[in-house]
């Protein structure tokens, strides 16, 4: 379900959209079809066990929905582990929003962690993508159509900028010889692997929590 704070986003995002396109009938359906929830007419649904040291610590759900054209994914995963003597714990939810052309047009991220909370927003005003990542504001150029959550549901192309809902902002993503992917961020990497273009697991190393593994589930 979509969580007040997003739709506030959304609303934001698709009020600027519509006047833009001149508050036309069909702009208009389409703005409140998203807001209102209406059920999508494509949905997939991914499962991913997370675990450390071989032991599983939480899970993950990433959802892709279809409605009127765009796409809308939500996300959520948690986990607790027991690390130095000292228990790790995360809960986060992420939205995000591609418009009928394919390309990202909002996107709301939360994470409440043992050592604090990540809150990241994006949104397209006037042909920019304004985002603030925990009160700290940017603007970044687009259009673009790939961010961190389309890597769970196909094999990233060549030449694509990657957006992380995240950090609220770009990483690299390089293909190794074995085939797998290579992202770096500043506080870690990951390491993805694909089977048949579809996302069988991640390798997520930051610091002194070691490797976290997010798997598939058949």
């Amino acid at each position: 379900m979509v969580t007040a704070v997003f739709k506030a986003v959304l609303f934001s995002v698709y009020k600027i959209y519509i006047m833009q396109a001149k508050a036309h009938k069909t702009g208009l359906l389409t703005a409140f079809l998203l807001l209102a929830g209406i059920t999508s007419t494509f949905s997939q649904k991914l499962n991913f066990d997370i675990t450390l040291f071989g032991d599983k610590i939480g899970a993950m759900q990433v959802e892709q929905k279809d409605s009127a054209g765009f796409k809308l994914y939500d996300v959520q995963s948690k986990f607790e582990a027991k690390v130095l003597f000292s228990k790790k714990s995360s809960a986060s939810v992420m939205h995000v929003v591609f418009n009928s052309n394919g390309n990202m047009i909002c996107s709301y991220y939360k994470n409440i962690k043992t050592d604090g909370v990540i809150t990241t927003t994006a949104n397209l005003q006037n042909g920019k993508l304004h985002v603030e990542h925990n009160g700290q504001k940017s603007v970044l150029d687009t259009p673009f159509n790939a961010s961190s959550v389309v890597l769970y549901f196909a094999e990233p192309q060549k030449l694509q900028k990657i957006f992380s809902e995240r950090a609220g902002k770009f990483f690299d993503m390089v293909k190794q010889d074995n085939g797998t992917y290579l992202a770096n961020l500043d506080d870690g990497s990951a390491k993805f692997t694909y089977s048949g273009n579809k996302l069988a697991q991640i390798e997520v190393s930051k610091g002194m929590l070691g490797t976290i593994v997010i798997k598939a589930v058949p």
